[in-house]
């Protein structure tokens, strides 16, 4: 309730919305198979390379602005917060998932992947895992918008989640900030 008051307030101060989450949802039917080997999070014993994970976080986010920056405690305490096992994480040379399962289906948190193809190798192994539902709530790039709409699923392009700002110059946050803007909905609990 507080949320949505927020939200009726922040315009009368002047902030506008720049950027709305799109969303992704896909039914899936449960196979049973795994592209990744176990080593890759599978085994709920083993633990998540997080240097690996942050070596393609940091590659990845480079020259983008936003809630982009992370170490190591940063990423653990995220994990722990969300509830983030690694048994809910697929970790490759090129890229990795982090996800959340529950009756509903399965929730990606993020993904993110150096190449296209990657990112595409990344959803569908997360769709082998579901045994009803994929989505994601926060879509962050266009390529990933394209591989989700390539591989049917059903795009919402206005979400809940929406970033406001207040305007300090006549530069849009478009302008100022084209695709570098990052957040996920692992940092903003989506």
């Amino acid at each position: 309730m507080s949320t949505l008051l927020a939200y009726g307030l922040y315009p009368k101060l002047g902030y506008a919305n720049v950027t709305y989450f799109p969303s992704a949802y896909k039914t899936v039917q449960y196979h049973g198979t795994s592209a990744y080997a176990p080593a890759h999070g599978e085994n709920a014993r083993e633990e998540l390379d997080l240097d690996t994970t942050l070596r393609i976080y940091n590659e990845f986010s480079r020259n983008r602005t936003g809630l982009a920056v992370r170490d190591k405690e940063y990423l653990e305490t995220l994990l722990k917060t969300e509830g983030i096992k690694s048994r809910n994480c697929v970790v490759g040379e090129q890229g990795y998932v982090m996800f959340k399962r529950s009756s509903k289906g399965i929730q990606i948190k993020e993904i993110i992947a150096a190449t296209i193809r990657e990112l595409n190798k990344l959803v569908k192994e997360v769709e082998s895992k579901a045994r009803n539902a994929v989505y994601d709530r926060a879509v962050m790039n266009d390529e990933l918008l394209q591989i989700y709409r390539s591989r049917h699923y059903k795009i919402v392009s206005r979400s809940y989640g929406v970033i406001m700002v207040k305007p300090l110059t006549e530069a849009t946050f478009r302008q100022t900030y084209g695709d570098r803007f990052y957040v996920s909905g692992l940092d903003v609990g989506c």
